[in-house]
């Protein structure tokens, strides 16, 4: 269905130019940049220079177009009764026409003709505000079931179910509130001996389901920035990027360059650390990314960070805030809270281990090799500390094993 609504519209739009300056002169920056990147010139039609975009899920179609005044291919005007069109109704029409070429009616009472603002698959999208925001009615019931939920000592699994699924659905406008859900999923997933069909509670899930009640109240702002210029582009005020390693047997380090001077944390594993099976290279590379971010953030004013990591299972911890074990979830927590609190984003990147030189260098004790590459670039060093209490991977370990005997827990081993 998205196919044949875009090459239909693909057909008109190619007998009906542009004609306003902004949007030729928006095309030719598109070109360039398509060029720029390699691309062939169907890739360039389909990803950079197309004047719409339409997407379907499931049962419904949501599109967003360039809204200039129509022309024909001889330059003119495109009138209805009187009234020159512009190319998003058109647009909004073709989609119509298009589907039901298929067959598929498009039900007229939920039809939402071009505006700034409109409403899909539970989301409010605003251009006007430049936000994409939860709908207020499911905010409200989704606040009240989580305040119910978190009353609770034990909950039907499959209420609870429900419950995480709109919170993580909702995190799509809630970031941060993501890794509040951690607690509650692992009750969900538990084995326990109560029942097949209920499930209990530890504090630390009635928390989190707490926290979602009050952000979705209105103690956290509501909503994110749409994509554009969310995150601006390597070297612009405020941004920065850190380049973080981890090595099982050795150590960790963390850099950053800022003006002249290439800025690096790194220090050894304990024996005990080396020697924990069950500390894996996967939290280790996500505790050095973390040490990295805390350290280096402050020192270079960032406020919009590149987080490079040569580890798949650190970068998804990252990216999505759903790692899998216990020791990265907390972690992310905290580092989110921390980002939160100091107005930080993030943007996780993959590097290959290849690339990720000094990063490698620094984690495997050859912090001085960095330091006189760097001087034979013309650089200056800094080698800083990291905070302590960010540093002690036996602080994830207390917390682990404060969970693991807390009363509530301690019924699901």
């Amino acid at each position: 269905m998205a196919w044949l609504v875009k090459h239909a519209i693909a057909d008109f739009d190619g007998l009906h130019p542009t004609r306003d300056p902004l949007v030729i002169s928006w095309l030719q920056s598109r070109r360039e940049e398509a060029v720029a990147a390699g691309c062939t010139s169907a890739e360039a039609d389909e990803l950079y220079t197309a004047l719409v975009a339409f997407s379907v899920y499931i049962d419904d179609g949501t599109g967003a177009s360039i809204n200039d005044l129509l022309f024909d291919v001889d330059g003119n005007p495109v009138m209805r009764d009187g009234v020159q069109l512009r190319r998003a109704q058109r647009h909004f029409e073709l989609a119509i026409a298009a589907l039901e070429e298929l067959g598929v009616k498009s039900s007229a009472l939920k039809e939402q003709p071009p505006d700034d603002r409109v409403e899909s698959l539970g989301l409010d999208i605003d251009l006007v505000k430049d936000k994409m925001c939860v709908l207020d009615y499911k905010r409200t019931k989704y606040a009240e079931k989580a305040r119910e939920v978190a009353s609770l000592r034990c909950v039907d699994r499959a209420e609870l179910v429900s419950l995480l699924s709109k919170l993580l659905f909702a995190a799509s406008c809630y970031p941060a509130g993501r890794p509040w859900t951690n607690a509650a999923w692992r009750c969900a997933r538990a084995e326990f001996a109560i029942s097949d069909d209920r499930v209990v509670l530890s504090r630390h899930a009635r928390e989190g389901i707490l926290r979602w009640a009050c952000a979705l109240e209105g103690e956290m702002e509501h909503g994110v920035p749409l994509a554009h210029g969310a995150f601006p582009s390597f070297g612009s005020a405020f941004c920065n990027a850190i380049y973080a390693d981890a090595s099982g047997n050795q150590g960790w380090s963390a850099w950053c360059l800022v003006g002249d001077t290439v800025h690096m944390c790194a220090g050894p594993w304990t024996p005990d650390e080396i020697d924990d099976p069950s500390f894996i290279i996967a939290e280790k590379e996500l505790l050095a990314s973390t040490l990295g971010l805390v350290t280096l953030a402050p020192i270079g004013g960032m406020k919009f960070v590149y987080q490079f990591t040569d580890n798949t299972n650190a970068e998804g911890a990252m990216r999505r805030l759903s790692p899998k074990t216990r020791r990265m979830q907390l972690m992310i927590e905290r580092r989110s809270e921390w980002m939160l609190e100091n107005g930080v984003m993030e943007s996780a990147e993959r590097i290959t281990s290849e690339s990720n030189l000094w990063a490698d260098l620094g984690s495997r004790d050859a912090v001085l090799e960095v330091e006189r590459q760097a001087h034979s670039l013309g650089y200056k060093f800094n080698l800083v500390v990291s905070p302590e209490d960010w540093r002690e991977t036996s602080t994830w370990r207390r917390d682990l094993e404060t969970a693991a005997h807390s009363p509530a827990t301690s019924m699901q081993a």
